[in-house]
């Protein structure tokens, strides 16, 4: 039953967002595996994020993050290899699934279209 007209509260406006969207189960981590890297390397905070989702949200009242994640944010390959322990989970768990993704004819990834052996992907007429 909708009793009356739902609409967005002005007052809230930017206070949310929909988040990141992970492509990749290699960018996350259990905050053990998170917190061990930032003892190894004070330096991976600056690329491991408490990750909170939406289970979290409704599920643990405290709602703290279940997971961290990497996050390289739109840097280049050189950049992101200057933080070695990270770039190398990403390089083992990520990169192999990326590689398998078609392409189209201007050689962007296909998000999501696993390629076939020797195919490329095609534009339709």
């Amino acid at each position: 039953m909708e009793i009356g007209k739902p609409m967005p509260l002005a007052a809230n406006k930017g206070k949310s967002f929909q988040g990141s969207i992970v492509l990749g189960k290699g960018f996350v981590l259990t905050p053990e595996e998170a917190l061990a890297l930032i003892d190894k390397d004070p330096r991976n905070k600056e690329v491991l994020f408490p990750y909170l989702n939406g289970e979290d949200l409704n599920n643990n009242p405290g709602q703290h993050p279940s997971r961290w994640v990497i996050n390289f944010f739109d840097w280049d390959e050189e950049k992101a290899k200057t933080y070695p322990d990270c770039y190398e989970i990403i390089e083992k768990l990520v990169k192999p699934e990326r590689q398998r993704w078609k392409r189209d004819n201007n050689d962007n990834e296909i998000i999501g279209v696993y390629a076939q052996r020797g195919s490329r992907a095609t534009k339709k007429p």
